[in-house]
């Protein structure tokens, strides 16, 4: 319902209203941030402040305050102090804020159609009644953590000036509230450092949607790859992963992956339906028979336990891959854990005096024949490496 009056004088002027029903009972309406101000004359352009025409909200929250770009992206979960940057040959002292928030219906626009927007005027706006301000000193617009619902928002803003109330710009900024990345507890490394160690992991009961209270974590899957990291650029091309959360794009609609996993390459170990959870392995496990009892679940806790007796750390430190896939968004959460186990040598006393030996010849052949010591100390390391290829393999 739009609301027509003349004004007749300049000023700040309070708008109030009322129905009347046919039975001459009236009906207050309570209106928020309903306080106009009239100005008289126009600003010339080479005078105004906002010649720039420059204008943008940020927030240390959002997931692309670092690029510029049009459309801001707000998580949900998360609490937003909207401030505003105006590039203007005025002093920012003398500005005045007033602002409102609209919310437009999502199936009817998306970012790549904003433009259109001025020049459609059957889009729907909704007025976000809590999200207003009238004429101040104070900038920010505070957007509370779970109160505006995902979808499409604009943050209308009028920027005038206390000493010239004439010269006054009105500015757009195009916002989405953006559904939280996936939470959860695995990214780190440890060192095995006494036999029989067990390595737990917390991922199953620490994941969580911050965006909900009751989170179901069935709608998430879970996927734990198991390999030495000397393997990786055998196992995925290119040999990078891209951790951390993701959600899906224009460009990555279902929010796949820019890594080829080379699936045949690892043994399907572990899969417990009921939690959406499959381990596969690659070099991972001492046995040749993998078992899946080697892979213990509490009932309670759901923490994942392995035995370091059961790993195989010949050929260095383990990775651990986690994959936590949201099945009806396609939300994503990608983590790395890294186990490593030193390797003790012991040394006998007479394998020591037989060392120096060695050594008080080598300093000897060293000082009468130097090119003779280097080819026995490159066969020798040859050799060396020719024995710890076998063992490895």
């Amino acid at each position: 319902m739009s609301l027509i009056y003349r004004f007749t004088k300049t000023g700040t002027f309070k708008i109030s209203a009322k129905f009347i029903q046919a039975s001459s009972k009236h009906l207050p309406v309570e209106l928020k941030c309903s306080t106009v101000t009239i100005v008289e004359g126009t600003i010339k352009p080479e005078e105004t402040c906002f010649e720039e025409q420059d204008f943008h909200l940020t927030s240390s929250n959002s997931t692309n305050h670092s690029q510029s770009t049009a459309l801001l992206l707000l998580p949900y979960s998360l609490q937003h102090n909207l401030k505003p940057e105006i590039v203007s040959r005025c002093s920012k002292d003398d500005f005045l804020f007033s602002y409102y928030l609209l919310s437009l219906d999502s199936s009817l626009w998306k970012y790549s159609r904003l433009l259109q927007r001025y020049s459609n005027p059957s889009l729907p706006e909704t007025f976000v009644n809590q999200y207003c301000a009238e004429l101040t000193t104070e900038s920010d617009l505070t957007i509370a953590a779970r109160t505006v619902p995902h979808g499409y928002y604009l943050a209308v803003y009028t920027v005038s000036l206390s000493s010239n109330p004439a010269d006054f710009r009105q500015f757009i900024q195009p916002i989405e509230i953006i559904r939280s990345d996936l939470v959860t507890e695995f990214d780190g490394n440890q060192t095995i450092d006494e036999s029989d160690q067990d390595i737990l992991m917390n991922f199953y009961s620490t994941a969580t949607d911050p965006d909900r209270k009751d989170f179901d974590r069935r709608k998430l899957n879970f996927t734990l790859f198991c390999y030495p990291e000397s393997s990786q650029s055998k196992l995925f091309q290119p040999n990078m992963i891209p951790l951390g959360s993701s959600r899906p794009t224009d460009t990555n609609p279902l929010n796949q992956i820019q890594t080829t996993i080379e699936w045949s390459k690892f043994n399907p170990i572990f899969r417990q339906n009921e939690l959406n959870l499959q381990i596969l392995e690659h070099q991972c496990f001492s046995l040749i028979e993998k078992k899946p009892e080697m892979i213990q679940i509490d009932s309670e806790t759901k923490f994942l336990k392995i035995n370091e007796h059961d790993l195989n750390f010949n050929n260095g430190t383990l990775h651990f891959i986690l994959i936590v896939r949201h099945l009806i968004d396609g939300r994503q959460y990608v983590g790395r854990f890294e186990v490593d186990k030193p390797i003790n040598l012991v040394l006998q006393t007479d394998d020591l005096s037989a060392l120096e030996g060695v050594m008080e010849n080598l300093d000897d052949l060293a000082a009468a024949n130097p090119k003779k010591a280097v080819e026995l100390i490159t066969g020798l390391a040859d050799k060396l490496n020719e024995m710890s290829s076998n063992t490895v393999s």
